[in-house]
Protein backbone atom coordinates (compact mmCIF):
# COMPACT_ATOMS: atom_id res chain seq x y z
CA UNK A 1 0.00 0.00 0.00
CA UNK A 2 2.82 2.42 0.93
CA UNK A 3 4.51 1.74 -2.39
CA UNK A 4 1.26 2.48 -4.25
CA UNK A 5 0.79 5.74 -2.34
CA UNK A 6 4.38 6.78 -3.07
CA UNK A 7 3.78 5.99 -6.75
CA UNK A 8 0.65 8.13 -6.71
CA UNK A 9 2.48 11.08 -5.14
CA UNK A 10 5.27 10.76 -7.70
CA UNK A 11 2.75 10.63 -10.56
CA UNK A 12 0.93 13.65 -9.22
CA UNK A 13 4.17 15.56 -8.89
CA UNK A 14 5.17 14.78 -12.48
CA UNK A 15 1.80 15.91 -13.82
CA UNK A 16 1.95 19.13 -11.85
CA UNK A 17 5.50 19.75 -13.01
CA UNK A 18 4.41 19.27 -16.63
CA UNK A 19 1.66 21.85 -16.20
CA UNK A 20 3.18 24.36 -13.77
CA UNK A 21 4.53 26.69 -16.43
CA UNK A 22 1.34 26.62 -18.45
CA UNK A 23 -1.22 27.75 -15.86
CA UNK A 24 -1.61 31.51 -15.42
CA UNK A 25 -3.42 33.50 -12.78
CA UNK A 26 -6.17 34.19 -15.32
CA UNK A 27 -6.63 30.52 -16.36
CA UNK A 28 -7.74 28.02 -13.78
CA UNK A 29 -6.64 24.41 -14.43
CA UNK A 30 -9.05 21.58 -15.07
CA UNK A 31 -9.50 18.91 -12.38
CA UNK A 32 -9.13 15.51 -14.01
CA UNK A 33 -9.41 11.90 -12.88
CA UNK A 34 -7.59 9.31 -14.99
CA UNK A 35 -9.02 5.78 -15.29
CA UNK A 36 -7.51 2.54 -16.65
CA UNK A 37 -10.43 0.63 -18.18
CA UNK A 38 -8.79 -1.92 -20.52
CA UNK A 39 -8.75 -5.48 -19.09
CA UNK A 40 -6.06 -7.83 -20.32
CA UNK A 41 -8.47 -10.59 -21.30
CA UNK A 42 -10.25 -8.29 -23.74
CA UNK A 43 -7.06 -7.53 -25.70
CA UNK A 44 -5.59 -11.02 -25.89
CA UNK A 45 -3.40 -10.85 -22.80
CA UNK A 46 -3.53 -13.58 -20.20
CA UNK A 47 -3.72 -11.08 -17.35
CA UNK A 48 -4.52 -7.44 -16.72
CA UNK A 49 -1.43 -5.54 -17.79
CA UNK A 50 -0.17 -2.24 -16.39
CA UNK A 51 0.54 0.65 -18.73
CA UNK A 52 2.57 3.86 -18.65
CA UNK A 53 0.77 7.14 -19.34
CA UNK A 54 2.55 10.19 -20.74
CA UNK A 55 1.16 13.74 -20.82
CA UNK A 56 2.66 16.24 -23.25
CA UNK A 57 5.62 13.90 -23.74
CA UNK A 58 6.45 13.52 -20.04
CA UNK A 59 5.89 10.21 -18.27
CA UNK A 60 3.13 10.93 -15.76
CA UNK A 61 1.70 7.60 -14.57
CA UNK A 62 4.15 4.68 -14.75
CA UNK A 63 2.76 1.24 -13.91
CA UNK A 64 -0.89 2.32 -14.15
CA UNK A 65 -3.07 -0.75 -13.48
CA UNK A 66 -6.49 -1.91 -14.69
CA UNK A 67 -9.38 -0.41 -12.66
CA UNK A 68 -7.04 2.10 -11.01
CA UNK A 69 -8.38 5.66 -10.69
CA UNK A 70 -5.99 8.54 -10.03
CA UNK A 71 -6.90 12.12 -9.19
CA UNK A 72 -8.42 14.60 -9.45
CA UNK A 73 -5.22 16.14 -10.81
CA UNK A 74 -4.69 19.74 -11.93
CA UNK A 75 -4.07 19.88 -15.70
CA UNK A 76 -3.78 23.02 -17.80
CA UNK A 77 -6.75 24.38 -19.73
CA UNK A 78 -6.24 24.01 -23.45
CA UNK A 79 -4.91 21.14 -25.50
CA UNK A 80 -2.88 18.32 -23.99
CA UNK A 81 -1.43 15.21 -25.63
CA UNK A 82 -2.02 11.92 -23.81
CA UNK A 83 -0.36 8.65 -24.84
CA UNK A 84 -0.59 5.17 -23.32
CA UNK A 85 2.37 2.82 -23.57
CA UNK A 86 3.02 -0.80 -22.55
CA UNK A 87 4.53 -0.66 -19.07
CA UNK A 88 8.32 -0.67 -19.06
CA UNK A 89 9.76 -0.49 -15.51
CA UNK A 90 13.32 -0.02 -16.76
CA UNK A 91 12.36 2.91 -19.02
CA UNK A 92 8.85 4.21 -18.19
CA UNK A 93 6.95 5.41 -21.27
CA UNK A 94 9.89 4.24 -23.39
CA UNK A 95 7.93 1.79 -25.55
CA UNK A 96 5.85 2.92 -28.55
CA UNK A 97 2.37 4.14 -27.64
CA UNK A 98 -0.53 1.74 -28.06
CA UNK A 99 -3.01 4.64 -27.75
CA UNK A 100 -2.30 8.13 -29.04
CA UNK A 101 -0.83 10.54 -28.57
CA UNK A 102 -4.48 11.61 -28.36
CA UNK A 103 -5.26 15.32 -28.42
CA UNK A 104 -7.64 16.22 -25.60
CA UNK A 105 -9.07 19.67 -24.94
CA UNK A 106 -9.63 20.73 -21.33
CA UNK A 107 -11.64 23.78 -20.36
CA UNK A 108 -10.60 26.16 -17.61
CA UNK A 109 -11.97 25.21 -14.19
CA UNK A 110 -13.81 22.13 -15.47
CA UNK A 111 -14.12 18.73 -13.82
CA UNK A 112 -13.40 15.86 -16.20
CA UNK A 113 -12.50 12.20 -16.50
CA UNK A 114 -10.08 10.68 -19.02
CA UNK A 115 -10.39 6.92 -19.43
CA UNK A 116 -8.40 4.42 -21.47
CA UNK A 117 -11.02 1.95 -22.71
CA UNK A 118 -12.22 -0.14 -25.65
CA UNK A 119 -14.27 0.96 -28.63
CA UNK A 120 -17.41 -0.97 -29.59
CA UNK A 121 -15.17 -2.98 -31.94
CA UNK A 122 -12.67 -3.82 -29.20
CA UNK A 123 -9.87 -1.41 -30.11
CA UNK A 124 -8.03 0.52 -27.38
CA UNK A 125 -8.84 4.22 -27.24
CA UNK A 126 -9.02 7.12 -24.79
CA UNK A 127 -11.96 9.44 -24.15
CA UNK A 128 -12.61 12.54 -22.10
CA UNK A 129 -15.91 13.24 -20.33
CA UNK A 130 -17.08 16.23 -18.34
CA UNK A 131 -18.22 15.58 -14.77
CA UNK A 132 -21.06 17.52 -13.14
CA UNK A 133 -20.09 18.56 -9.62
CA UNK A 134 -22.61 21.41 -9.33
CA UNK A 135 -24.47 21.75 -5.99
CA UNK A 136 -26.94 18.93 -5.43
CA UNK A 137 -30.68 19.41 -4.78
CA UNK A 138 -32.72 18.11 -1.81
CA UNK A 139 -29.72 16.14 -0.49
CA UNK A 140 -29.79 13.88 -3.55
CA UNK A 141 -26.64 12.67 -5.25
CA UNK A 142 -25.71 12.63 -8.91
CA UNK A 143 -24.98 9.39 -10.78
CA UNK A 144 -22.90 9.47 -13.98
CA UNK A 145 -22.90 6.32 -16.12
CA UNK A 146 -20.42 5.88 -18.99
CA UNK A 147 -20.56 3.09 -21.60
CA UNK A 148 -16.86 2.51 -22.29
CA UNK A 149 -17.00 -1.23 -23.00
CA UNK A 150 -16.53 -3.26 -26.19
CA UNK A 151 -20.20 -4.15 -26.13
CA UNK A 152 -23.39 -3.50 -28.08
CA UNK A 153 -26.08 -1.23 -26.72
CA UNK A 154 -26.73 -1.90 -23.04
CA UNK A 155 -29.49 -1.07 -20.58
CA UNK A 156 -28.43 0.24 -17.17
CA UNK A 157 -30.79 -0.19 -14.21
CA UNK A 158 -30.76 1.28 -10.72
CA UNK A 159 -33.32 0.30 -8.12
CA UNK A 160 -34.05 -1.02 -4.65
CA UNK A 161 -34.20 -4.52 -6.15
CA UNK A 162 -33.40 -5.83 -9.61
CA UNK A 163 -36.42 -7.27 -11.39
CA UNK A 164 -36.96 -5.85 -14.86
CA UNK A 165 -40.24 -7.70 -15.43
CA UNK A 166 -41.56 -6.68 -12.03
CA UNK A 167 -40.55 -3.04 -12.59
CA UNK A 168 -38.72 -2.85 -9.26
CA UNK A 169 -35.66 -1.47 -11.04
CA UNK A 170 -35.86 1.62 -13.20
CA UNK A 171 -34.04 2.03 -16.48
CA UNK A 172 -31.50 4.81 -16.32
CA UNK A 173 -30.88 4.74 -20.03
CA UNK A 174 -30.02 2.59 -23.02
CA UNK A 175 -26.43 3.33 -24.08
CA UNK A 176 -24.16 2.68 -27.02
CA UNK A 177 -20.37 2.81 -26.73
CA UNK A 178 -18.91 6.19 -25.71
CA UNK A 179 -22.22 7.57 -24.39
CA UNK A 180 -22.96 8.86 -20.91
CA UNK A 181 -25.96 9.82 -18.80
CA UNK A 182 -26.27 11.85 -15.61
CA UNK A 183 -29.24 11.35 -13.28
CA UNK A 184 -30.13 12.41 -9.72
CA UNK A 185 -30.53 9.66 -7.12
CA UNK A 186 -31.69 9.76 -3.49
CA UNK A 187 -29.37 8.45 -0.81
CA UNK A 188 -29.75 4.80 0.16
CA UNK A 189 -28.91 1.20 -0.69
CA UNK A 190 -29.43 0.49 -4.39
CA UNK A 191 -28.80 -2.26 -6.90
CA UNK A 192 -26.97 -1.46 -10.14
CA UNK A 193 -27.32 -3.86 -13.06
CA UNK A 194 -26.35 -3.84 -16.73
CA UNK A 195 -28.07 -5.96 -19.39
CA UNK A 196 -27.67 -6.28 -23.13
CA UNK A 197 -30.30 -3.93 -24.57
CA UNK A 198 -33.75 -5.49 -24.39
CA UNK A 199 -32.70 -8.37 -22.14
CA UNK A 200 -33.80 -8.99 -18.55
CA UNK A 201 -30.64 -10.98 -17.71
CA UNK A 202 -27.79 -8.99 -16.12
CA UNK A 203 -24.30 -9.18 -17.60
CA UNK A 204 -23.04 -7.02 -14.71
CA UNK A 205 -24.54 -7.22 -11.22
CA UNK A 206 -26.95 -6.63 -9.75
CA UNK A 207 -24.34 -5.04 -7.51
CA UNK A 208 -25.04 -3.30 -4.21
CA UNK A 209 -24.40 0.44 -4.41
CA UNK A 210 -24.45 2.62 -1.30
CA UNK A 211 -25.30 6.17 -2.38
CA UNK A 212 -24.70 8.89 0.19
CA UNK A 213 -26.10 12.40 0.33
CA UNK A 214 -24.62 15.30 -1.65
CA UNK A 215 -22.16 13.22 -3.64
CA UNK A 216 -21.36 12.40 -7.25
CA UNK A 217 -20.69 8.87 -8.47
CA UNK A 218 -18.99 7.88 -11.71
CA UNK A 219 -19.80 4.38 -13.02
CA UNK A 220 -17.64 3.29 -15.97
CA UNK A 221 -18.88 0.15 -17.75
CA UNK A 222 -15.71 -1.47 -19.13
CA UNK A 223 -14.46 -4.70 -20.70
CA UNK A 224 -16.06 -7.00 -23.27
CA UNK A 225 -18.78 -9.66 -23.02
CA UNK A 226 -16.95 -12.03 -25.37
CA UNK A 227 -14.04 -12.35 -22.95
CA UNK A 228 -16.20 -12.30 -19.81
CA UNK A 229 -14.48 -9.12 -18.67
CA UNK A 230 -17.46 -6.77 -18.38
CA UNK A 231 -17.16 -4.83 -15.14
CA UNK A 232 -17.86 -1.47 -13.52
CA UNK A 233 -15.24 0.95 -12.21
CA UNK A 234 -16.52 3.41 -9.60
CA UNK A 235 -15.24 6.82 -8.57
CA UNK A 236 -17.05 8.80 -5.84
CA UNK A 237 -16.89 12.49 -4.98
CA UNK A 238 -18.29 12.84 -1.47
CA UNK A 239 -17.91 16.58 -0.84
CA UNK A 240 -20.46 18.14 -3.23
CA UNK A 241 -21.94 21.42 -1.99
CA UNK A 242 -25.62 21.01 -1.06
CA UNK A 243 -28.03 23.19 -3.04
CA UNK A 244 -31.43 24.55 -2.09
Amino acid sequence: MMQKMQGLFVATGVLLAVTAGQVTAQTQPARVVVVHGIPGGAVGAAADLPVDVSVNGACALPGFRYKQVVGPLALPAGTIRVAIHPANPSAPCGLPAIIGPATITLNANEDAAIIAHLTAGGMPTASKYTVDLAPTVNNKSRVHVFHTAAAPAVDVYLGAEFNVLGQTAFLLRQFVNNEKAVVPAPAGEWRLAVTVAGSATPVIGPAHVNIGQNAAYLFFVVGAPGSNTLDVIVKAYTNITPGQ
